[in-house]
């Protein structure tokens, strides 16, 4: 299995966390 690193930038309230948790395999911890 391949590991990818991706980074989502942004202001407050853009998104990334929930894009985040849409792509990931695994849990999420929400900031």
């Amino acid at each position: 299995m391949s590991n990818y690193k991706i980074i989502f930038t942004g202001p407050v309230g853009a998104g990334k966390t929930t894009a985040i948790s849409a792509l990931s395999d695994i849990p999420v911890v929400a900031t």
